[in-house]
């Protein structure tokens, strides 16, 4: 708009000068100076500059009040947004302390169950001990009494293997044959359980997403898929597998590993892939593919024939009666010296 006004006056200007410039030819002349028709042009361009001019100032008015518009419209936007986070925020606090909240009746229920089983070794003690047992085979209480209170004070809640990862025979062998007779950490509480909670991640986020907002889906751990297995027998080489850990079940520490591997001859099961490789590798033959060569003998000593070779095999020396000898030259006469 402001363009056309510029425009307009432009045209304007260059008529009223060649108005000028016809009256002054006209005066010299001394003739009237006939300006009919370039007076109505410069009328006719002057109303058109006005009206361009009203029309310019008219958009710059409108431009001022949309831009204002914006900034109010941008203001409650972000005024919106505040909402929505504080809103968002909100709904993830209040799942927590809905929570929380569960949490503290369950511990205090905890408390109930824990006082039945730290009260049930003190009645021992007190029964038990100090009247029924003659001979002292009853001071040490069977179970695990106050010390469930004592493990919520020292190193927090734990439960019998049962309820926790050794539930797993796997796992449980890594502890010796004694490993039930500790607690140890709930299996939820373990920190090598993957994925814990991850559900109700999940259930959150897909909550907030259906009521508008916007991000993307939680992912949490995804166990991988295993492999098929196997069966191969070593070839060449030695295959060698995850270590044989070995840990304190009073202590959940490390305290050996045993090396764990195959030989030739050997049987193991393998991920398809490794297997696959190793057979093309020629290290392994895989049970119902390839030929099967001899497995390798089971542990135990292994019987070598050492014995002396049987008599009828043997080249020996047998001896003959003495008489006369003939030598090559002459005969020798043995008679002398007797039969």
């Amino acid at each position: 708009m402001a363009a056309s006004a510029g425009q307009h006056d432009e045209q304007l200007e260059a008529l009223r000068a060649e108005l000028r410039d016809i009256k002054a030819k006209a005066y010299i002349e001394g003739k009237p100076a006939n300006t009919k028709s370039l007076d109505a042009k410069i009328e006719t361009v002057a109303e058109q500059a006005k009206a361009a001019q009203e029309m310019a100032d008219a958009a710059r008015d409108a431009n001022a009040i949309i831009e204002r518009g914006i900034a109010l419209q941008e203001a409650e936007l972000e005024s919106l947004s505040a909402q929505l986070r504080a809103a968002i925020r909100t709904e993830i606090i209040a799942r927590h302390d809905e929570a929380a909240e569960k949490y503290a009746a369950a511990i205090t229920e905890l408390g109930a169950i824990v006082a039945q089983m730290t009260a049930a070794e003190r009645a021992w003690r007190h029964v038990v001990v100090n009247i029924m047992d003659t001979d002292g085979n009853g001071a040490q209480f069977p179970r695990r009494g106050l010390r469930v209170l004592e493990d919520i004070r020292d190193k927090g809640v734990r439960v019998p293997a049962s309820a926790s990862r050794l539930a797993d025979p796997k796992i449980a062998a890594e502890y010796g044959d004694s490993y039930d007779r500790f607690w140890y950490l709930p299996k939820w509480a373990d920190p090598r359980t993957l994925g814990f909670g991850d559900s109700h991640v999940a259930d959150i986020v897909d909550g907030l997403r259906k009521a508008g907002v916007e991000t993307h889906a939680f992912v949490g751990y995804v166990p991988p898929t295993p492999e098929p297995q196997l069966k191969v027998r070593v070839l060449r080489g030695v295959i060698t597998g995850e270590p044989q850990v070995h840990r304190d079940p009073a202590t959940d520490k490390v305290i050996s590993a045993d090396v764990v591997e195959w030989k030739v001859g050997d049987d193991v099961m393998l991920d398809e892939s490794q297997a696959r490789a190793l057979q093309r590798a020629r290290m392994v033959a895989i049970h119902g593919e390839d030929e099967m060569p001899m497995p390798r003998p089971a542990g135990g000593p292994v019987e070598i024939d050492a014995s002396l070779p049987k008599e009828e095999r043997r080249h020996g020396w047998t001896p003959k009666p003495r008489g006369e000898y003939s030598g090559h030259h002459f005969p020798l006469d043995l008679s002398a010296y007797g039969d």
